[in-house]
């Protein structure tokens, strides 16, 4: 199968929960105009769409993954209002642009789950999201407390949260550091990955979509390993069978998408970044607000 459509599509690498990627992103999509959304999440979950669009359904939500053949296992995948993912999924729907999930189905992520179980009795399981994304492995840290920070958050916070970006400066900028970083501690699985959402992509061109109305919405590093056609498709004889699962829509909580209770793709300050998200992206506005509250309380 030919890999050159991955270079032609609108790819959005974004990370999870961040206002300032959702901002970029909206502002891109009114530019591009999209036809298809695709978007990193469960195949499966798809069917789930009208319901995160309600309007009705208050964000933070998550899409919950679980086993149903009797044995215990489950997964999630939250959104903010300020989730890309989310903007992305919720833009869709209000411009009539088809809009689908591509990532493997829960029943494959809960296999790989139960396998990583096997081999590692203390239960560090999988994330749900897919990889890590605050930067904590060893090689970032390196690089980012050689420029100065103590953290990744710091960094993240100084060099892409905070500053204004245009959609054609932060995208590359972003894949810069996906590419710097994400062949260190990458597991096979998410190289799988990258090769099931490549396949789905590919696919609705061969279809007959233009790659151009195709706007894809996946974490920096699935997009830095597209856009250097880094995927190997035979890879996806590795993927684990399927097992028996359902998905449903429930509600969810800010503490809940913090680091600090052991979600992977988190922050440190979720309800703090949806004031900033409700605010514009003005950190100033927020920051006064947030310090406000705190001194009325």
């Amino acid at each position: 199968m030919d890999l050159s459509p991955l270079q032609h599509v609108q790819l959005m690498p974004v990370r999870h929960h961040s206002p300032r990627t959702t901002a970029v992103l909206r502002r891109a999509f009114d530019e591009l105009r999209p036809t298809h959304v695709l978007i990193e999440a469960p195949e499966d979950a798809t069917s789930l769409v009208d319901i995160l669009c309600d309007p009705e359904t208050e964000p933070p939500i998550a899409i919950l993954g679980y086993r149903t053949d009797g044995h215990p296992g489950s997964s999630l995948w939250p959104f903010a209002a300020y989730s890309p993912e989310y903007a992305a999924l919720r833009w869709a729907r209000a411009n009539n642009a088809t809009v689908a999930f591509i990532d493997v189905a829960t029943g494959v992520v809960l296999a790989e789950e139960g396998r990583e179980t096997e081999q590692d009795p203390a239960g560090h399981s999988l994330e749900a999201a897919g990889e890590r994304a605050d930067g904590s492995d060893p090689a970032s840290l390196q690089i980012v407390r050689r420029r100065g920070f103590r953290s990744f958050e710091e960094f993240w916070e100084a060099q892409f949260e905070a500053p204004e970006y245009a959609p054609a400066d932060f995208r590359p900028a972003l894949l810069a550091w996906a590419e710097l970083v994400r062949h260190d501690g990458r597991d096979d699985f998410n190289r799988v990955r990258d090769a099931f959402m490549a396949k789905r992509i590919l696919e609705l061109v061969e279809k007959g979509t233009t790659p151009e109305k195709i706007a894809v919405v996946v974490g920096a590093a699935h997009a830095a390993a597209f856009v250097e056609r880094d995927v190997e498709l035979t890879l996806l004889e590795k993927l684990p069978q399927a097992v028996p699962s359902a998905v449903t829509v429930i509600p969810f909580s800010f503490p809940r998408l913090s680091e600090q209770l052991g979600y992977g793709a988190g922050n440190r300050a979720p309800q703090y970044y949806q004031r900033a998200h409700d605010a514009g992206v003005d950190f100033h506005r927020a920051t006064l607000e947030v310090l406000l509250d705190f001194a009325t309380h």
